[in-house]
């Protein structure tokens, strides 16, 4: 059931604070997950205050979900041209490069993860992403080269389930493996990387543990 909050702002108050209110209630519906009341809030939140880059970048994650990517990607654009703290800033470039990744353009969503890794390296989930857009490019060992730095940064079965991928399409068949079992070491529930461990028995001609992997 949706929920309508009584969002009216004091009709007194400053452009800038009724920008603030208008922010807030989107912040809000945006938890709750009503996006389209979000960014109707949003909108009139940027409307009032043209030049705060936290209101561009909320109108830009609610965009994100909403599949507006494009419109998305122009609203991180405004955001990294008006924010001053690195930990928005890199998150701005970081979602802006994962919107363009969903769209394709892989060159820019890389150029835009670089941005991300440079600003904090510490992130695996920059690393990975990163890794990702060059898997999507097709460049395999740079994607190896940054899923290995996001599994020394965390060790998640994903990132490994991710390398394994780019070892099994340079066909290095033992290495996914190795990334595969440990993948599944962690977490023993994820289908997928059984299948992605079966078709990597299936290129070694080791049927019977193939057929158990998609078993």
């Amino acid at each position: 059931m949706a929920i309508k909050l009584d969002s009216q702002p004091n009709s007194n108050a400053d452009g800038k604070t009724i920008a603030e209110h208008w922010n807030f209630c989107g912040q809000c519906y945006y938890e709750l997950g009503q996006y389209d009341d979000a960014l109707r809030h949003y909108e009139s939140a940027v409307k009032k205050d043209q030049q705060n880059g936290m209101y561009y970048y909320n109108r830009a994650l609610v965009k994100a979900k909403l599949d507006k990517l494009e419109d998305a990607i122009a609203d991180y654009v405004k955001a990294i041209e008006f924010l001053t703290e690195a930990r928005y800033m890199y998150q701005a470039k970081f979602n802006k490069g994962v919107c363009l990744r969903r769209l394709g353009r892989l060159d820019e969503s890389i150029e835009d993860l670089k941005n991300a890794v440079q600003l904090q390296g510490d992130k695996a989930s920059a690393h990975n992403n990163l890794g990702l857009s060059y898997f999507e490019k097709e460049d395999f060992e740079e994607a190896i080269s940054e899923f290995s730095k996001a599994i020394s940064i965390e060790p998640h079965p994903f990132h490994l389930n991710n390398r394994g991928l780019a070892y099994y399409h340079l066909g290095l068949y033992d290495e996914a493996k190795t990334d595969y079992d440990e993948a599944i070491k962690k977490n023993p529930d994820d289908s997928l990387v059984y299948f992605n461990r079966g078709n990597v028995f299936l290129n070694k001609l080791q049927f019977d543990e193939a057929h158990r992997d998609f078993d």
